[in-house]
């Protein structure tokens, strides 16, 4: 992956040199947003060329308002679906139970709701990230890439972080975007309380072309998402990405059913492992399973909201600041929320209203993230197993206080923002 050494244009005395640890969907999404307020941004990554993990990722309304509305994201780029429809299955038949349109999200909210293939995802992001700026905007910089530095410790108070191969660097602010295991995040003192879920999940993709050796290229024909099961622990899902050219899909799984409990997301499977961790199931189900390719495990753990995302001149971001269940499709939605709000008390104007305080612009972006972010994990943990806490349009059956597409695509960070600094805790 290229990286660009154009000179830096002068900018304004709050021209901040902000180190992003992690080059993931999460440390490109804020790369993008903190490049775009002015600030010089360079990205470390860990491997020498970034091979995103996992299958299939849904992008709400709340992320897309910012990717594709204010930062250019383009999603023709990551071969992008419009999600249009939902289909809940029997377990056993496969007949279909019920037909739900997702609603037009973007003549409601402004903005699409996408399904994407992770990997199209990232291409799309890093073009962004590291393309020169748009019509020759000044006051937008260059984000430089260094590949092959995997962060092995940090101070939080001085702003430094060493590297695994041997290079320290210094810079005015860090930001933790690696993950789940964050470096980051220890050196801000956050150990983790996180429990063993009862659940474990699968990731896999199928590709077009099995789908057509087994004469079923009409599951990967049209913009809906698929679910069979839900009450309870097991559930399968999958939707279509890349232009229709994939199936990525997840299945849900009790713990104890699973092959192996090692802690991480990237543990080879194989499709038989996946087939028969459901007997039982739709037998169309099945088949597919046995053709399908990349399957990995997941092991999923229960994370306790973490105490505070910022400390010294570090913060966090994304899974780095608040894992959670993938239920929802808020995980890396959250996370553009978050480079979204560092953007916001990061702006030159706010920079300058807070005279340049870095400390007051962070216990900001603290403000603006903790409420909110804790709601989408428990509502996240909520829909682990019960399929009817998934968020969507409100109606007048929806249990007390379920998720609602409303409350996380019309939510006005910026007025949030103001309220804050009015002295006022209005929205969440």
């Amino acid at each position: 992956m290229p990286s660009f050494t154009t000179s830096f244009v002068t900018m304004e005395q709050h021209s901040l040199n902000i180190a992003i640890i992690g080059g993931g969907l999460g440390g490109l999404s804020a790369a993008i947003a903190l490049r775009q307020v002015g600030h010089n941004v360079t990205v470390y990554e860990r491997d020498h060329t970034r091979y995103e993990l996992g299958s299939g990722i849904g992008v709400v309304s709340n992320a897309t308002k910012w990717l594709e509305g204010e930062w250019g994201v383009d999603f023709g780029l990551a071969k992008a679906l419009v999600c249009e429809r939902a289909q809940i299955h029997d377990w056993k038949t496969g007949k279909i139970l019920a037909d739900v349109g997702t609603g037009d999200f973007k003549s409601r909210f402004g903005h699409n709701y996408y399904m994407c293939y992770r990997a199209d995802l990232h291409k799309a992001l890093l073009r962004k990230a590291l393309a020169a700026p748009d019509n020759l905007n000044v006051s937008v910089q260059h984000v430089f890439l260094k590949q092959d530095h995997r962060c092995v410790a940090a101070n939080a108070e001085e702003a430094t972080c060493t590297f695994s191969n041997g290079v320290t660097i210094k810079a005015n602010l860090i930001v933790g975007a690696d993950g789940i295991h964050s470096q980051i995040r220890r050196s801000i003192g956050i150990t983790p309380e996180a429990n063993p879920s009862t659940s474990c999940c699968y990731r896999f993709i199928i590709r077009r072309s099995n789908l057509e050796s087994l004469q079923l290229t009409d599951l990967c024909n049209k913009p809906v998402i698929s679910i069979w099961g839900g009450q309870g622990i097991d559930k399968v899902v999958w939707g279509p990405a890349h232009d229709f050219g994939l199936l990525t899909g997840f299945a849900f799984f009790p713990a104890e059913r699973a092959p192996l409990c090692e802690d991480g997301w990237d543990i080879p499977a194989s499709p038989a492992n996946l087939a028969n961790t459901f007997p039982g199931i739709d037998p169309i189900l099945r088949d597919v399973m046995l053709v399908a390719e990349d399957v990995k495990i997941w092991r999923l753990f229960e994370h306790q909201p973490y105490p505070y995302r910022q400390k010294g001149k570090a913060c966090l971001i994304g899974d780095a600041a608040a894992p959670m269940m993938p239920d929802q499709n808020q995980g890396f939605s959250m996370a553009v929320e978050d480079a979204a709000a560092l953007s916001l008390v990061l702006s030159q104007e706010m920079l300058r209203r807070l005279k340049g305080n870095l400390s007051k612009a962070l216990d900001l972006y603290e403000e603006l993230r903790r409420d909110r972010v804790r709601i989408v994990q428990e509502k996240s943990l909520k829909a682990r197993t019960d399929v009817r806490e998934r968020f969507g349009f409100a109606t007048p059956q929806d249990p007390p206080g379920k998720l609602t597409a409303e409350w996380l695509c019309e939510y006005d960070m910026r007025k949030h923002l103001e309220e804050l600094l009015a002295g006022g805790e209005k929205q969440q």
